[in-house]
């Protein structure tokens, strides 16, 4: 599933408000998502003002960190059990600090 799918499904099980840019021609009309339209309206009538409230473009910077540990480091650990694992990944943190 996308994204955009979770953000109507995922959201009503664990009460996450999804923050996912809508297009710029998106319609008003509800289709069965009450908080997929207003987020469309809040999104249309201010963008920064909405961007700025949900730190949206803040995760690619998080990516971005973690793309560069794991292309340095690897995806990988070779410790077996999690204490172990934990340690090693600080390890290779402290490194790449």
């Amino acid at each position: 599933m996308t994204e955009e799918a979770y953000s109507t499904i995922y959201p009503r099980k664990k009460n996450i408000e999804p923050v996912i840019k809508v297009r710029k021609n998106s319609s008003l009309k509800a289709r069965g998502s009450i908080s997929r339209k207003l987020a469309v309206i809040e999104q249309l009538s201010d963008y920064d003002r909405w961007r700025k409230r949900h730190g949206y473009e803040r995760r690619w910077r998080v990516e971005s960190s973690i793309s560069s540990f794991k292309r340095m480091f690897g995806e990988y650990v070779t410790s077996k059990k999690w204490k172990h694992m934990v340690n090693e990944t600080f390890a290779k943190a402290r490194l790449y600090i």
